[in-house]
C-alpha cells in the first residue's frame, strides 16, 4: 500500500471529531493479516496489523454471534492455526488501544474508487499521514478508551 495523499476531514459544523481521510494506490487483502488474540471480559478480542500500516481488529463474544450478520471469518493466527469466528463485532482503535499496540481509527479511499471505508491504522502511520496533512495527533483519554485527536 502506498500512500499517495492525506485530507484532514474537519466536519465543520457537526459534533464529529475530525478524522484523517487516507489516498492510497491498493489495500492488503484480509488473508495477508496475522491475527493475534486476547480474552478479555467473555470476549475474545482479534486484532493484526499488516506490515503496510493498516490493522483489522474484532471482538467475538460466543453468546452474540449477530456480528456482521453471523458471518465467519478464517483468520490466519500468530501461532499458524487458522480460526473460524462466527459473527464477530467490530469495534473501535480506542478501545482496542488499551490492550494492543496503539492504532488510530480513518477513512481510506483506493486510488481508483471515490468510496473510502472505515478503517484504522498503526500509530507510526497515522503520525506519518498527519504530517502529510500539516497537523499532529495528540493522545487522550475518552470514556475509558485511549484515543489520538487531531490538532493543528
Amino acid at each position: 500500500m502506498k500512500l499517495i495523499d492525506v485530507e484532514v476531514e474537519w466536519y465543520k459544523g457537526w459534533a464529529n471529531e475530525p478524522i484523517l481521510r487516507l489516498f492510497v494506490d491498493e489495500l492488503p487483502k484480509r488473508d495477508e493479516y496475522v491475527f493475534d488474540e486476547k480474552d478479555m471480559m467473555g470476549h475474545t478480542l482479534y486484532f493484526a496489523e499488516h506490515e503496510c500500516g493498516t490493522v483489522s481488529f474484532m471482538s467475538h463474544a460466543s453468546n452474540n454471534e449477530r456480528g456482521y450478520g453471523g458471518s465467519v471469518f478464517k483468520l490466519k493466527m500468530k501461532d499458524g492455526t487458522t480460526r473460524e469466528v462466527k459473527g464477530p463485532w467490530s469495534s473501535r482503535a480506542g478501545a482496542m488501544n488499551l490492550y494492543f499496540p496503539h492504532c488510530v481509527d480513518v477513512i481510506i479511499h483506493q486510488q481508483d474508487g471515490a468510496c473510502g471505508i472505515a478503517s484504522a491504522i498503526s500509530l507510526s502511520l497515522a503520525r506519518k499521514a498527519a504530517k502529510v496533512a500539516g497537523v499532529q495527533l495528540v493522545q487522550k483519554e475518552w470514556h475509558d478508551d485511549i484515543v489520538y485527536r487531531i490538532e493543528t
